[in-house]
């Protein structure tokens, strides 16, 4: 994690995931639409199906979805129909290893990948109130620790009125961003502990969803907002298995062969400042084949043993050995 700060976007990461749950077998497929929170993968693809086509007519938010395969890798029918329900497209390179700069360096720390399904998210929105430049702070203060200062540009506002909740032990802020309709409308939703409240003891407070947002709007004589950018780059898997997603084992609905995920790295960028927010991310979940094992053939084509024995018992009525000569 950054000294500054650490960003995610969670779905980027479910919709990677979504796109790996078409390739489970039934048990795990079903956990894995739980975790990602639908019932089964009808729901879950017909749900992301009508979000990549809000996406595909929204200024603020695009969306891509890639399977990246090697020339060999032959997918099944059913498996690139449930593609389809993310709008993604499969490109096919002889090597992935060769083609790491076109794809991404990603798959040049990840010697063996065959098969790389990949999620990118981009976002842009202004904010529908910008901030004046000429109330910017620039080597504001910010507190870090009751003894560790830092100093950040602070955006600034008067006599304005923000969207506010007071909560036990924080306070939220909603932040607009300018939409073309109200079914369009975005925000920053933005929570700052009270002093003697730690932020981890406030993000344990959101895990175990306390936290509500009633907001109504306050006027605050001035009020304050940091310049920000993050830039975060995390490999998730033992993660998302600590946390109970069924990521491990062979993923056999998506082609023949031994499918396992070997890596899932995610990336996200976020950058705010007085006219709004930029932030784009991906997540890229790495598959390595292996050949599909022998069929059980067993031909007695060398010199062996053998016996005649009386029922199943261990009364040996002829034994030998057989050298093929």
């Amino acid at each position: 994690m950054s000294a500054k700060g650490v960003c995610i976007s969670p779905l980027s990461i479910a919709t990677a995931l979504a796109m790996l749950a078409g390739a489970a077998d039934v048990d795990q497929r079903d956990e894995l639409c739980r975790k990602i929170g639908f019932s089964n993968l009808s729901e879950l693809s017909g749900s992301f199906k009508a979000l990549v086509a809000v996406f595909s007519a929204d200024q603020m938010v695009t969306m891509a979805n890639v399977a990246f395969a090697e020339s060999d890798v032959d997918f099944y029918s059913a498996y690139t129909q449930f593609l389809n329900s993310f709008s993604a497209h499969v490109t096919r390179f002889p090597s992935l290893q060769e083609a790491a700069g076109e794809i991404n360096t990603w798959i040049s720390d990840n010697t063996r990948v065959h098969i790389a399904l990949i999620n990118a998210l981009a976002f842009k929105g202004t904010w529908k109130t910008k901030f004046d430049q000429k109330l910017t702070q620039i080597k504001t203060p910010f507190f870090v620790t009751e003894t560790e200062v830092r100093k950040v540009d602070m955006m600034f506002s008067h006599k304005e009125k923000i969207a506010t909740v007071k909560g036990p032990g924080y306070t939220a802020i909603r932040l607009l961003y300018a939409a073309a309709s109200p079914s369009a409308s975005m925000s920053l939703v933005a929570y700052l502990p009270d002093k003697g409240t730690s932020l981890e003891q406030l993000v344990r407070a959101m895990d175990r969803g306390r936290l509500t947002l009633p907001l109504r709007a306050k006027k605050y004589n001035k009020f304050g907002f940091p310049k920000f950018n993050l830039n975060s780059s995390l490999s998730i898997l033992s993660t998302l298995l600590e946390l109970g997603f069924p990521v491990a084992g062979d993923f056999s609905e998506m082609t023949r062969g031994r499918n396992q995920v070997q890596a899932i790295i995610h990336r996200a960028i976020i950058k705010v400042d007085k006219e709004g927010t930029e932030a784009v991310a991906a997540t890229a979940i790495l598959i390595t084949k292996s050949r599909a094992p022998d069929p059980e053939i067993l031909v007695f084509d060398r010199p062996f043993a053998f016996s005649i024995c009386l029922g199943e018992s261990s009364t040996v009525v002829f034994t030998g050995l057989f050298f093929g000569r």
